[in-house]
């Protein structure tokens, strides 16, 4: 299995945050790019992230409605990105028949040992992925309604949501601005923005061959002949904070009712797909436990 037969969460948090930049306005002033250059060499600071209250309601099962008003109303805390990646999240379960798989999980299925998805799963996976946007109205889902939610976040001074709409125009940037903004998006410590803008941008090219992968301790690792570093990212956010499990994981729940594997956590989901690989999951998980050690010390440099 490699990453290109794995589905990353992050590809579907793209078109999202393109959606919610084009609602504010990206390139208005006010929303300004960090400095390029070498300011980040050294270790960030390690500090509690400003977002941990929200974390651990975000966590919790059941409709999400209460919590979108809960963090709108603290976006010092990051509760308009909060607020926002929900709603864009259930806008596009409503719009939808049936909650669309994300890009390759017909591949990823097809590589896992686990049986398909009973009916019995996929029907209460797609009943969870319904109640967590339970409440929450067409007019709440509106897209002027959320866009006026992302801009009152800004204005408001939201820093998570500042760095998720800088992340919007990282693919018209120079490489060094893009690592300035990865480092920065890394060091916040928020496991969601982890998960839907810093991964997403964590990928680059290699400047000699144009190879696609990541960069992890001095050492690039290409998507196409290494996955333990893409697997280990996957599960970066959870050590971070996240509720992993079917019980909430929205990438969980997607495979899930769209009768692929369904695994009950993310950790259950990489030791299936490295079954049968001596040694790989081993190895997947030291590398993860170093990467989250990385985050939580400030010394997202490694990344770089």
């Amino acid at each position: 299995m490699t990453p290109r037969t794995r589905t990353s969460p992050w590809l579907l948090a793209a078109p999202v945050l393109l959606l919610l930049a084009a609602g504010v306005g990206l390139l208005q002033a006010g929303t300004q790019d960090a400095p390029a250059g070498d300011a980040h060499a050294g270790a960030a600071n390690a500090t509690r992230p400003v977002s941990a209250e929200l974390v651990q309601a975000y966590n919790q099962p059941g409709s999400l409605r209460d919590f979108v008003r809960h963090a709108l109303a603290r976006p010092e805390a990051g509760g308009a990105f909060y607020a926002t990646q929900v709603l864009r999240r259930c806008r596009t379960l409503q719009a939808t028949a049936a909650p669309a798989p994300e890009a390759g999980a017909t591949a990823a299925a097809a590589s896992l040992s686990t049986p398909a998805a009973s009916e019995q799963a996929r029907t209460a996976a797609a009943a969870t992925l319904r109640q967590r946007c339970a409440g929450l109205s067409p007019d709440d889902l509106a897209e002027g309604r959320i866009a006026q939610a992302a801009a009152d976040g800004m204005e408001r001074g939201d820093p998570l949501l500042a760095m998720a709409l800088r992340a919007g125009k990282a693919a018209y940037q120079a490489p060094e601005r893009r690592r300035s903004l990865l480092f920065d998006l890394l060091a916040a410590g928020d496991p969601l923005l982890i998960q839907d803008v810093a991964l997403r941008i964590a990928v680059q090219a290699d400047p000699d061959t144009g190879v696609r992968g990541h960069r992890f301790e001095g050492v690039f690792h290409p998507q196409s002949l290494d996955d333990s570093v893409e697997l280990a990212l996957y599960l970066l956010p959870c050590g971070l904070g996240l509720d992993c499990t079917r019980a909430t994981d929205w990438d969980l729940l997607l495979r899930c009712a769209n009768g692929f594997e369904c695994a009950a956590s993310r950790e259950d989901y990489v030791a299936a797909v490295l079954r049968g690989r001596p040694g790989a999951h081993e190895r997947t998980l030291a590398i993860y436990q170093r990467m989250l050690a990385a985050v939580r010390t400030g010394q997202v440099a490694v990344f770089m």
